[in-house]
């Protein structure tokens, strides 16, 4: 029965990755599902019975066909040896791309079960092995390479985090060649800690010439608009539509959710966010007033990447420009500001001023960011994040 429920899904994933493409995790159900599929409810409900039960045997038919991916490039790494850390840096770039303009629908679908994964205990436990596939891919790679990253650091654990976070902005600003840089030279940074002195001064005057450009997408939406002034009621909506986003992601954001928790009509709402897409705006506007609040005054916490909201918001917004191209300019932007609290925040906490270049505060910040995504409440990455964090302190020459 489990076989045959298991073939059934793999004729299912199909149509589930472009629902979930189109709307989201939020809108996979049974009833969605069956006319997505051209099939019956009852057809689906006799097969499977709870909507958890097919969840799990649809991502786990994710994972089995994800694995021909990784596994070409298992092929490709075991002809290797001795790779230098610019060697590394261009094969992780190399996967990052290939996974995200190949298998665009499925990587979409891998990013949004990171995300629920931190409130839902099906996705949990269902996405587990298809991260484990990931990280021994990470893994195989850095056993074929020279010691480039130093003894006391676990380069795959940093890899595998960074592609985390860079998997979700990948498929939201794949057409936008100043991020395409970014992302290059963080991987060039988290690879090649040693490098010689005017190599690492070459990659940050690239990296200042992308940083710059990444800031010209037009935006046609305007969510960062900290100067608007709000009232209460749309203060308050905004609070909670962006805990929903956060939560639940973007597609968890109604009229009728967002009413409930501000405990107001959804009339009242509707008149001052006629629709949708401006209560969406209004969360995202949220989530990015938080951001800016911790980078003028950094809390006594961690830093980004530290703040579980913030990496989790900022996750969505990527994963809604996916779906929206009028956000990309706001996910560009978003990824763009990466690591631009860490300087202000190890000021702040050591009463020292920290003068990090940018290029090494942004790669360690999407590390950070992305392994912030992967502990959501998994309790095997307890060890993990210790282990990253320890390097990043190492790198960073104090604690954070």
């Amino acid at each position: 029965m489990i076989d045959n429920q298991q073939n059934i899904c793999t004729d299912l994933l199909p149509a589930s990755l472009r629902l979930v493409a189109q709307e989201g995790l939020g809108a996979f159900s049974l009833r969605r599902l069956a006319a997505a599929a051209d099939t019956s409810l009852s057809a689906l409900s006799y097969r499977f019975g709870k909507k958890e039960h097919l969840i799990a045997q649809v991502i786990a038919a994710a994972h089995d066909q994800d694995r021909d991916f990784w596994r070409e490039w298992d092929h490709r790494v075991d002809a290797m040896s001795g790779l230098s850390g610019l060697a590394l840096a261009d094969i992780a770039e190399a996967v990052l791309e290939a996974l995200t303009v190949r298998h665009p629908a499925r990587s979409l679908f891998f990013c949004e079960l990171v995300q629920a994964s931190a409130w839902d205990e099906t996705v949990r436990a269902a996405l587990a092995p298809w991260l484990a596939t990931r990280l021994a891919f990470w893994r195989r790679l850095c056993a074929r390479a020279a010691n480039v990253a130093g003894p006391q650091v676990d380069l795959a654990l940093l890899l595998h985090a960074y592609s985390i976070d860079e998997t979700a902005f990948s498929l939201s600003l794949r057409g936008h060649a100043p991020y395409a840089w970014l992302r290059k030279l963080g991987l060039r940074r988290l690879c090649t800690p040693q490098a010689p002195a005017e190599n690492r001064a070459a990659d940050e005057r690239l990296f200042q010439v992308f940083y710059n450009e990444s800031a010209t997408v037009p935006d046609t939406v305007a969510v960062d608009r900290g100067d608007v002034v709000r009232t209460p009621l749309e203060t308050q909506a905004m609070a909670h539509a962006a805990a929903l986003i956060v939560r639940e992601g973007a597609e968890a954001v109604t009229h009728r959710a967002v009413a409930k928790a501000a405990n107001v009509p959804a009339s009242t709402l509707a008149y001052r966010f006629r629709r949708q897409e401006d209560l969406l705006k209004a969360g995202l506007e949220g989530i990015i007033r938080q951001m800016w609040q911790e980078v003028e005054t950094p809390p006594a916490g961690a830093p980004e990447g530290g703040n579980a909201p913030i990496a989790r918001g900022t996750y969505a917004i990527a994963l809604a420009a996916a779906r929206r191209p009028e956000l990309v300019a706001c996910a560009a932007a978003m990824r763009r500001r990466r690591g631009e609290n860490i300087n202000r925040y190890l000021t702040v906490r050591s009463g020292t001023p920290h003068h990090h270049d940018p290029l090494t505060t942004q790669a360690l910040a999407v590390t950070r960011l992305g392994q912030r995504m992967l502990e959501g409440r998994h309790p095997d990455q307890t060890a993990a994040t210790a282990a990253v964090v320890q390097a990043l302190e190492g790198w960073l020459g104090t604690k954070i």
